[in-house]
């Protein structure tokens, strides 16, 4: 039996479509990526495998994020696919290797400068974080309500605003001021 290709049809599906299946597929893998954060800590679970399977990781992480900058959207579904393969074989070989997950007391998350912030409730769990070649700083949920205390304006703001939330701001230097903007003159 032989194909028709007489009575072919292609179905495609609409740039919007492609866009709303992304969405859904990102949203699946940004909730598997905080699972695996949750259980192996902020950053951690590359470091507990061995370095081929990490620095493949860290390639099709480097795919998919092309592949969203460059607005390939059809390319995008594929990575993203591939990168929630990458997240699940990355925890099937820690598990297998005998990787320790975080203490369950400790909350991790990444900076904005790469390192990671654990936040424990006292210091018998503090005690319990281990950096694993990681740049970590630990703080106490003493230290945390000392940091609140320390930041009137986001008080009032969340005071003012139920649910308001803080998000990263761009502090504008004068070089990164002309860096972005050039010089008014001519030449």
């Amino acid at each position: 039996m032989g194909f028709d290709f007489d009575t072919a049809q292609l179905t495609t599906r609409s740039r919007s479509q492609i866009v709303v299946d992304m969405m859904a597929a990102l949203h699946k893998l940004d909730a598997l990526a905080r699972e695996m954060e949750r259980k192996w800590g902020a950053c951690r679970l590359p470091s507990l495998v061995p370095d081929e399977l990490s620095k493949r990781f860290y390639s099709q992480h480097r795919k998919l994020a092309m592949a969203l900058r460059e607005g390939r959207d059809q390319d995008a579904l594929h990575e993203i696919d591939r990168m929630v393969n990458a997240w699940r074989y990355l925890d099937g070989e820690a598990d297998r290797l005998g990787a320790e997950p975080i203490h369950p007391g400790v909350w991790e998350v990444a900076l904005g400068d790469g390192t990671v912030a654990a936040i424990v409730k006292d210091e018998d769990v503090a005690a319990a974080v281990d950096p694993q070649d990681r740049s970590v700083r630990v703080y106490l949920l003493s230290e945390i309500a000392r940091l609140i205390d320390a930041v009137p304006t986001v008080i009032a703001i969340k005071d003012e605003w139920p649910g308001a939330k803080v998000v990263p701001t761009r502090t504008i230097t004068a070089d990164s001021w002309w860096w972005e903007n050039g010089d008014e003159l001519p030449f």
